[in-house]
């Protein structure tokens, strides 16, 4: 009986996972307390996460973020990194903002940011097509 609730459960979520709206995070990829998000399904499946890092350089947060293109055309992309302080608020709201880029086929790239100030702690990788 448990079994066919968690089955039924698992349908009713995989449902909503492949009908989700474009504007709903579609891929993440957890390190650490880092989460990097797709926001488009299409994308997700050509883009793949390589990893992420982050350190501290001069008390101020470095982040790196790693895509890669698995797909035989260039893709068109906007991408924005959201910083928090260590009780989880964003910050510097009026700095963030989406950044247009390009990867080439079959490519991958790094994307970087540094932090405004030492009170951030974590942060989160927005990354979309550029079209949208």
């Amino acid at each position: 009986m448990m079994r066919n609730i968690f089955l039924i459960v698992l349908f009713v979520f995989g449902l909503n996972v492949l009908y989700a709206d474009d504007n709903t995070a579609s891929n993440t990829f957890d390190s650490n307390s880092d989460t990097i998000i797709i926001n488009n399904i299409p994308l997700s499946y050509n883009i793949e996460i390589i990893g992420s890092d982050s350190r501290f350089a001069y008390n101020l947060l470095d982040a790196r973020v790693s895509i890669k293109n698995k797909d035989t055309n260039r893709h068109y992309l906007k991408y924005k990194f959201v910083w928090f302080d260590e009780n989880g608020f964003e910050m510097a709201k009026d700095k963030t903002r989406w950044r247009h880029a390009y990867v080439d086929a079959k490519d991958s790239i790094v994307f970087k940011d540094l932090a405004v100030t030492s009170k951030i702690d974590s942060f989160k990788f927005y990354i979309r097509g550029e079209d949208e």
